[in-house]
Order: C-alpha cells, then sequence, then structure tokens
C-alpha cells in the first residue's frame, strides 16, 4: 500500500501548512483508492477549527461541505491531512485515536524538517506507508 500524491499537491499542502502556523493545518484528500493504494486527486483545505499548534478539528459544516464538493466531483474522501508544526511527522495518541474512527490515510507534514509521511491503521496502531508521486491513471512513478 502507498499513498499518492502529486508533486503538486505536495506543495499545496506544505504552503498550506506553512501559512497556518503555528497552529496545526488540516485538509482532506480526494480520490479513489486502487490495489490497496489510496490515489490523492485532490486536497480541500479546511479550517482548524481547534486553532491550536498541537491540535485539530473540522467544523461539522466546514466537513460536509467538503464531502459535497469531493462527491461533486466524482471522488471519494480517501485520507486526512494534518501538520505538526513543532513536532515530527509522526502520529500522536491522539491521532491514532482518531485514525481508529477515520481509518483512510493519514499524511502529516512536519512544520520541523519539512517532511511528509503517510500512515495507515494496521491492528489498532498506525503504520507508515511510502507516499509516491501520484501521476495520473496510467500509474505512480
Amino acid at each position: 500500500m502507498r499513498v499518492l500524491v502529486s508533486p503538486q499537491d505536495r506543495g499545496s499542502l506544505a504552503a498550506h501548512a506553512r501559512k497556518c502556523e503555528p497552529y496545526e493545518s488540516c485538509a482532506l484528500l480526494c480520490g479513489s483508492v486502487r490495489g490497496g493504494d489510496t490515489e490523492v486527486r485532490g486536497v480541500i483545505t479546511v479550517p482548524n477549527a481547534d486553532a491550536s499548534p498541537d491540535r485539530f478539528s473540522v467544523a461539522p459544516a466546514d466537513l460536509i461541505g467538503a464531502y459535497e464538493r469531493a462527491s461533486s466531483g466524482g471522488l471519494d474522501v480517501v485520507g486526512i491531512f494534518h501538520s505538526h508544526p513543532a513536532s515530527p511527522a509522526l502520529p500522536s495518541e491522539a491521532d491514532v485515536r482518531y485514525m481508529r474512527s477515520n481509518p483512510v490515510a493519514w499524511l502529516i507534514y512536519s512544520g520541523l524538517d519539512r517532511s511528509m509521511r503517510a500512515f495507515v491503521l494496521d491492528g489498532g496502531a498506525a503504520k507508515e506507508v511510502p507516499v509516491a508521486d501520484y501521476t495520473g491513471p496510467e500509474g505512480p512513478t
């Protein structure tokens, strides 16, 4: 399993994270799951309702709006993105708890080293999976 994200979308997510510092940023990843790979074909940034440097949440109206936008484009919400402005791109205990309620790919950006890493829930624990370039329906690189 991999999380396939275009360089353009990764750049947009990183820029969104930097713009939101010192608070965590968040976004929904839209696309499809094919052959075990999560193919991200678009991102929908949403405000962090918590306005916090160490946690995030999405207001219900923003969440519903994002799901409607994804659906109107023929896509599903296949992942959750958020940033850790002052810590590594590793799931916190709270992230793992929320992964149990939202068992999709989670993409985390670190403001410390500007890295982006992906995780999925595996047997109740977060497991890192590779992030690779999404280049379209012809396949990843």
